[in-house]
């Protein structure tokens, strides 16, 4: 994303749960250069220490979005699920 240590981050958690960052207020970008999620955030995203998560850059809008494995798999199941009508092709 081009950001850097000290950048300010704004934080919101949208459905699924994904967490979308984009430059703001709420955190800042640490001086290793690392994002850390508040622990309400994790909490409602029910991210526990040491989980792994999908992180995915959009540029052109300026965010990263931060997903939960587990979202990722309901997203998956999801996209499956909407693919079973052409099951046998």
């Amino acid at each position: 994303m081009g950001w850097s240590a000290g950048q300010a981050v704004e934080l919101a958690v949208k459905p699924g749960p994904i967490v979308v960052a984009r430059t703001g207020r709420t955190v800042h970008i640490n001086p290793r250069g690392h994002l850390r999620l508040p622990l309400s955030v994790r909490r409602r995203c029910r991210i526990a220490a040491g989980d792994r998560v999908l992180v995915a850059a959009n540029r052109r809008r300026g965010e990263l979005l931060v997903i939960p494995m587990a979202t990722v798999d309901d997203m998956a199941v999801l996209y499956r699920q909407s693919d079973d009508g052409g099951a046998g092709r």
